[in-house]
């Protein structure tokens, strides 16, 4: 939506959640985020897609606008048991494989990429931050799920998904 300034009226937004109660917070527009995140989006704060409230923790402290709220729709669905059903030209995939195994990784990525069209984009998540040096023990204990996901989106180019790196961090298009 952020992309769209000019053309609200051409676009719509769809989430997708397996979870009924993250669908019904999706649908109220109000979400908690960190105040440094809140200043990496001041810009779309200033040309009225959100506002920020004076809440203290942990309330919700940013409400997306009208105009946005009113060209989206959630949906519930799992994505590790169905691919979705329509074509997008553009889908974020935020804080989800972190979650996932690699086979579970793989069939979230399976059915997302199935039915996007040569051209579109993907988003994921921007690699994490791992402390220097090799992971071992405790550290090992602490991020290896970091290390094991950066490793698998820094391949996606060379598995069955069809997805080239078009800017980086972690942005591809469907080939």
């Amino acid at each position: 939506a952020l992309c769209f300034d000019n053309d609200l009226d051409n676009f719509s937004i769809e989430g997708r959640d397996h979870s009924y109660e993250c669908i019904s917070k999706a649908e109220n527009g109000e979400y908690l985020i960190d105040r440094k995140k809140i200043q990496e989006i001041s810009d779309f704060i200033q040309k009225g897609y959100f506002s920020v409230t004076n809440s203290k923790f942990p309330e919700p402290n940013l409400k997306v606008s009208p105009k946005l709220k009113n060209k989206s729709e959630f949906y519930v669905q799992d994505i590790l048991r169905e691919p979705l059903s329509d074509s997008y030209d553009l889908v974020f995939c935020l804080n989800f494989l972190s979650y996932l195994n690699q086979k579970g990784r793989e069939t979230a990525l399976e059915n997302i990429c199935l039915n996007l069209d040569p051209g579109s984009i993907l988003i994921l998540d921007s690699a994490y931050q791992l402390p220097p040096g090799r992971l071992t023990g405790r550290q090992k204990e602490i991020f290896g799920w970091r290390e094991e996901l950066n490793d698998f989106i820094a391949g996606l180019e060379e598995n069955k998904f069809n997805l080239r790196q078009i800017k980086e961090p972690n942005i591809y298009e469907k080939i």
